[in-house]
């Protein structure tokens, strides 16, 4: 294959920002997106007859000290940022590679010159949706791990605890965004090429994956930018204890939800651009 100019670098962002125009292509994103605000508000809202139960035995399971401060003020502000981000885990883990599978259908249909039918692309990701979600849950596995070791690690080879070195505490937060967007670039294609065609599962996968070998850069230029956009917005939330010192603890959840938002553009963008690449560079297969 090839290699990518930054005029047609620069030509896949073009095509991505005039599908915004579309209506129909933001439905499946914004579904997601509402749903991660109700899981948002329902953490919020803690002594509702509803969610409480349920946020007791959550936090009883995974934090089981810090359960009793989550139900407190202004502790839960400090918690909640945490707590929430485990939750999206499974949300991301249950919709977001479904969601984003039709997201896929819609483009590829509207780049193939096909009437964009949104029947059809849920049919199309229904069928694949355990293939999608296995290959999400892999990704969302070794997300996880990285940011559970990723600071013991750093601090490991620094020799001393990021807690009485601000400034590489920060640093440490930006190589860990770093790793966590280049761990994304092994499974930005594999959503297009399994909702393609009918092509079986491990031919749809290695077709995806040589996509990605072949050309590294742009792919961590698709991955890497709306990424970063996103990332950029969601700084705030991990260091929530900064932000219900300088400001008022409630803000946290406005901050929550404009990142909510970010992400609803990152993913439109980072998809977009991906689909239209993958597209590009298998119109002869």
């Amino acid at each position: 294959m090839p290699a990518v100019k930054l005029g047609e670098f620069i030509y896949l962002y073009r095509q991505a920002f005039r599908q915004m125009l579309r209506p129909v292509l933001w439905l499946p994103l914004l579904i997601l997106s509402l749903a991660a605000v109700g899981l948002a508000l329902s953490h919020y809202h803690i002594f509702s007859p509803v969610f409480g139960p349920i946020l007791k035995f959550w936090l009883g399971w995974l934090y089981p000290e810090q359960k009793e401060a989550f139900f407190h003020y202004p502790q839960h502000f400090l918690y909640y940022p945490v707590v929430l981000y485990d939750s999206m885990r499974i949300l991301s883990l249950v919709l977001e590679g479904f969601f984003l599978g039709i997201f896929s259908a819609l483009l590829i249909a509207l780049y193939r010159e096909e009437k964009l039918r949104l029947g059809g692309a849920f049919r199309l990701a229904a069928g694949r949706y355990f293939q999608m979600t296995g290959i999400w849950a892999i990704m969302l596995m070794g997300q996880y791990v990285i940011s559970l070791y990723f600071y013991d690690f750093v601090q490991i080879v620094l020799g001393y605890s990021l807690h009485t070195a601000p400034r590489r505490q920060f640093g440490a937060f930006l190589g860990l965004h770093t790793v966590i967007a280049l761990s994304f670039m092994p499974f930005l294609y594999m959503l297009p090429s399994l909702v393609a065609d009918r092509k079986p599962f491990w031919m749809a996968l290695r077709r995806a994956w040589l996509l990605m070998v072949t050309h590294p850069f742009v792919t961590l230029g698709l991955v890497g930018i709306p990424y970063a956009f996103s990332a950029l917005f969601g700084i705030p939330l991990s260091f929530s204890n900064q932000v219900v010192t300088i400001l008022y603890p409630e803000s946290i959840l406005y901050m929550t939800i404009v990142a909510i938002g970010a992400g609803l553009l990152a993913n439109f963008v980072m998809m977009a651009t991906a689909v239209k690449f993958f597209m590009d560079q298998n119109a002869d297969r």
